[in-house]
């Protein structure tokens, strides 16, 4: 599972700057205890900078890779629909 969003943070004398984050968990679906199957993430990671969202998918790209996302049977994106 991978997830990228922006917050924006205060910084001084009132300015703002965005700061991105993607987060990479792995999916597992297991029992719960009605009888069902629950889906949980688990064992996330984190890159957080604040640069511009071109740097941001250059430096990610080292977590992605850490994390060997391009290995991956499935891939699930939680997003927000933004560009």
């Amino acid at each position: 599972m991978i997830s990228a969003d922006g917050a924006y943070v205060p910084l001084l004398k009132g300015q703002w700057a965005e700061a991105r984050t993607v987060a990479l968990g792995q999916v597992e679906q297991e029992a719960s205890s009605a009888g069902g199957q629950e889906i949980h993430v688990r064992h996330l990671s984190y890159f957080s900078r604040m640069c511009d969202a071109q740097t941001f998918a250059n430096l990610a790209e080292v977590e992605t890779q850490r994390r060997g996302v391009s290995q991956a049977k499935e891939l699930a994106a939680v997003t927000d629909g933004a560009e």
